[in-house]
């Protein structure tokens, strides 16, 4: 997972194939500075979820 800004959906949280290097999910959070990473390291969590911390606080992604 990387977090990252794009200028049309603001920030995100991308998940990458290892393999080909090709994006195969996108968390989407807007402009908002919440979904800026703020340089911390994602975790994924036991149940699925990923915990991203950023600069308002952690916010958890639910898996679907």
């Amino acid at each position: 997972m990387i977090n990252g800004y794009h200028e049309k959906d603001g920030w995100e949280m991308s998940g990458l194939d290892w393999n080909t290097g090709k994006v195969v999910h996108r968390a989407i959070f807007g402009s908002s500075n919440r979904g800026n990473g703020g340089y911390a390291q994602p975790q994924l969590l036991p149940n699925g979820y990923l915990l991203c911390n950023s600069i308002g606080g952690p916010i958890r992604v639910r898996n679907q």
